[in-house]
């Protein structure tokens, strides 16, 4: 998602204006009009909601450039209305990642860059009233939508946990809110316990197994009793998907701690909810092969008491083309979109094992193609001729929310305004430049 659901920040979102000037003619006392333009701004920041300087950004396949400022802002001016191609090409050991969106009519593009970077925070202490088979910490902080999860180390008494933040470096301060939950044999959570509140809590990253902080956990002593927390029903995952899995997640969705087990299709979830009534629940449904979810539906739902009925609105995966382009300069790369309506989507090419992200590109529910531009002579390519990558196609669909708005940071999971987000996924091809 890469991710896919970014934590984008203020929602604005300008129309460019066309203009229409009137020339200074001859003695005739003739016009002569000037061609409509807009102005283009492009703010980017990191997952911190930090700015991203020195990054170059080009238009289109060729056209001009612009470096941002210590704001994170490039600005174009005199631009033809209409739609076009963003790339961001941020300087090379920067650790971010490329980006690159097409045709957008946006004048205001607010987009988060991400890094193949990771960073920790440390845990150490003990724990009291814990019966359960599973310690699960979890980092959240919902204004910019981050968190992050990790199960624990129990010995006796005692528990080490290792907490990976993705996306952030080293060293970074970052306000949470820290849950533990404790779950049992079945992974259910049997109790959950608000240990730190993000207004009056930061933490600062370290390398793995850098400092620990001490925090001791204390449980109830007697279990809350599980309640039935939701049936979900109804359910046309698209063609060629079987559903395999549901699991209720907390109110962040996305990255959040499941809050029953997985079940059958169709089979109700029993689980204690730790969090907040009015907080909204979301149901996740996967169809999974091994560890690869191939298409995914999160649906909002009231805890404690509701059916969630849903029909896919995409009704066939994404099938990236096989490709092959040694030393191509602007190399297309074909695919067929996933079916019905969605919302956009996005394409990565990674290193030749999957484990890197080298370039996100976001395109229309609507495109079959990405042309790669030509890139600047300033800059440092990340894909090397006659070496080997791998790409993934993702379509996505979010709700009522549309592509501009996705572009232009309207969409913002922490807003919890929009009902379902539903996911697919192709598999990874191999792409020779």
């Amino acid at each position: 998602m890469h991710i896919l659901f970014r934590a984008f920040i203020s929602p604005v979102f300008i129309a460019g204006m066309a203009l229409l000037l009137p020339g200074c003619g001859g003695g005739g006392g003739t016009t002569t009009a000037v061609s409509p333009s807009k102005t283009i701004s492009v703010t980017l920041t990191d997952v911190l909601n930090n700015p991203v300087a020195n990054v170059l950004v080009q238009l289109d396949q060729n056209g001009a450039t612009a470096t941002t400022n210590a704001s994170g802002i490039a600005t174009f001016s005199g631009i033809a209305t209409g739609a076009h191609d963003i790339h961001m090409f941020p300087a090379a050991g920067s650790g971010f990642q490329w980006e690159s969106i097409y045709q957008t009519t946006a004048g205001t593009v607010q987009w988060v860059m991400s890094k193949n970077e990771s960073s920790y925070v440390e845990f150490t202490g003990t724990l009291s009233n814990y019966a359960g088979t599973t310690l699960q910490l979890l980092l959240e902080d919902a204004t910019y939508g981050q968190g992050f999860q990790k199960y624990c180390t129990v010995t006796g008494a005692s528990y080490t946990c290792s907490v990976q933040a993705d996306g952030i470096p080293t060293g970074s301060s970052g306000s949470f809110n820290l849950w533990a939950l404790e779950h049992n044999a079945a992974g259910d959570v049997t109790d959950a316990v608000k240990l730190r509140d993000k207004s009056t809590y930061t933490v600062t990253t370290t390398a793995q197994g850098g400092t620990a902080v001490t925090q001791n956990i204390t449980f109830n002593a007697v279990k809350p009793a599980t309640s039935n927390l939701l049936t979900v029903d109804t359910v046309t995952p698209p063609a060629g998907v079987t559903v395999q899995h549901i699991s209720g997640f907390m109110p962040v969705p996305l990255t959040g701690a499941f809050m029953g087990s997985t079940a059958a299709f169709g089979t109700p979830i029993v689980a204690y909810d730790p969090f907040p009534s009015g907080s909204g629940a979301w149901t996740f449904l996967d169809d999974a092969v091994g560890s690869t979810v191939t298409w995914g539906r999160f649906i909002k739902s009231t805890p404690g008491a509701s059916i969630a009925a849903s029909t896919s609105s995409i009704t066939s995966l994404p099938v990236i083309a096989p490709q092959i382009a040694t030393g191509q300069s602007n190399y297309k790369i074909t695919f067929t979109p996933a079916n019905g309506i969605s919302t956009y989507h996005q394409l990565t090419i990674q290193n030749s094992t999957a484990t890197k992200t080298l370039w996100n590109i976001s395109l229309l529910s609507s495109a079959t193609s990405a042309t790669l531009p030509t890139i600047p002579a300033s800059v440092t390519a990340i894909l090397t001729s006659g070496a080997s990558y791998k790409m993934q196609l993702a379509g996505a669909e979010i709700g009522t929310v549309n592509y501009e708005q996705v572009i232009a940071g309207q969409y913002d999971p922490t807003y919890l305004s929009y009902s379902d987000i539903e996911v697919v996924y192709s598999s990874t091809v191999n792409l020779t430049r």
